[in-house]
């Protein structure tokens, strides 16, 4: 069973001049202790589905699970009490100007009643240690940068030590040092604390360095999900074949030029072993996915063997785009 789960989940608004869909026949699964991609541009329903997850939002129709338990039928003691597993952090960090690092951290807590004065300085002294903190926690946010206070954020929605960790649009508003630190957090997170983590961005970048799944959502539909190595290998949606081209556009003199595409370790030279054919590196990168190493080049393929390059690469696994 998913640990959060969605079935046909409708999102209806009333605005000026009658009702607007966010979410339309939503049906997704989440499982425990993965990263979850959900990605779309503006205006898609991203950001109203992680609501609807812990239930700042509720559905105009169908099913919001965690665990098992309908969202819909939880009172207002079980539903904070759920909440409490589920942390959540935003683009524009939600901090509190007047306190200091660790009294943001430990703000939650006192909400709640939770613990001596010293207990909560001591969970948070603990979480900021963990993101990285510990010489910051005197520090107010308009002393910290963007992605310091990210790291608040962060520690804040640990302290409680959920089981799943919401994240909408989290790296938005970073410069890119900024945006790979917090990544490289997630994924430690994710690694050492079986964190559940649900990643809500319109970057592929962020979604190929630390999803293992991902969800692309076009105009409130769930247009395609699927492991992120194979969505970028081969993209069934108009959609997702768009947010992959984002990664490694085309370059601006393509003619004669196909795209290689593959999950795994290098193919190229294996291929190319004892034939009459080269391969002329034009643009492109070799990354690393989450679930290991990814390649996405645009090649010349030259010589009299180029079509046994070409077979010999579909054969190994490699997507080839544009041979003639």
């Amino acid at each position: 069973m998913p640990l959060i789960e969605l079935k046909n989940v409708r999102k209806h608004f009333t605005v000026k001049g009658g009702a607007q869909t966010a979410l339309d026949g939503v049906s997704l699964g989440i499982e425990r202790g993965e990263i979850f991609g959900i990605i779309g541009p503006s205006g898609s329903g991203k950001s109203t589905l992680i609501r609807l997850i812990n239930r700042l939002e509720a559905p105009s129709e169908g099913v919001v699970a965690v665990d098992g338990i309908d969202l819909a039928t939880l009172g207002r003691p079980q539903l904070s009490a759920l909440r409490h597993r589920l942390g959540m952090i935003f683009q524009q960090f939600g901090l509190l100007s007047s306190k200091t690092a660790r009294q943001n951290v430990t703000f939650a807590l006192e909400l709640a009643g939770q613990g001596t004065v010293q207990t909560r300085r001591t969970l948070a002294d603990e979480w900021l240690a963990r993101v990285g903190l510990s010489d910051h926690a005197d520090k107010y946010p308009a002393q910290l940068s963007g992605g310091q206070k990210q790291r608040v954020a962060i520690a804040r929605a640990l302290i409680n030590r959920p089981d799943v960790l919401l994240c909408d649009e989290a790296t938005s508003a970073l410069d890119p040092q900024s945006t790979q630190g917090i990544l490289d957090l997630i994924l430690e997170l994710n690694r050492d604390l079986g964190l559940t983590v649900v990643v809500v961005t319109h970057e592929m970048e962020v979604v190929r360095q630390v999803c293992d799944r991902v969800a692309v959502l076009e105009k409130g539909h769930v247009i395609e999900t699927g492991e992120v190595a194979q969505v970028l290998l081969s993209p069934r949606s108009a959609a997702a074949q768009a947010l992959a081209d984002a990664l490694n556009p085309p370059p601006a003199d393509k003619d004669g030029l196909v795209r290689l595409t593959w999950s795994g370790d290098d193919p190229l030279g294996d291929a190319m072993m004892d034939i009459a054919a080269r391969v002329r590196l034009q643009s492109g990168q070799l990354s690393a996915l989450k679930s290991g190493p990814f390649g996405d080049v645009w090649v010349k393929i030259e010589g009299p063997d180029r079509p046994v390059a070409i077979e010999r690469l579909r054969a190994s696994g490699v997507q080839v785009r544009g041979a003639s």
